[in-house]
């Protein structure tokens, strides 16, 4: 079944949405590692555990999690700047 042309337009629209903002964290994380590389001489990095930093505080049904909703706030935010992406490429 074809589908029809209205939904095909929503679908490349939305893909281009997604595109642009890709396109744009990635523009963001390359602009914030090269002032950080232009501004210090030397650069530390820790080897954290971002999947559980940020994994769900959600639990089980027979352990439920404890104040999730105060802990997605942070584990959204870590997994937002991505941290694992500003590696060489």
């Amino acid at each position: 079944m074809r589908e029809p042309r209205r939904l095909t337009r929503t679908y490349d629209q939305i893909a281009r949405l997604r595109a642009t903002a890709e396109r744009r964290a990635v523009d963001r994380r390359h602009r914030t590692t090269t002032d950080i590389a232009e501004q210090f001489s030397r650069i530390g990095a820790e080897d954290l555990s971002i999947t559980r930093t940020a994994k769900s505080a959600g639990g089980t049904v027979e352990a439920p999690g404890r104040n999730v909703r105060q802990k997605a706030g942070p584990g959204r935010a870590i997994a937002d700047e991505a941290p694992g992406r500003t590696g060489p490429e």
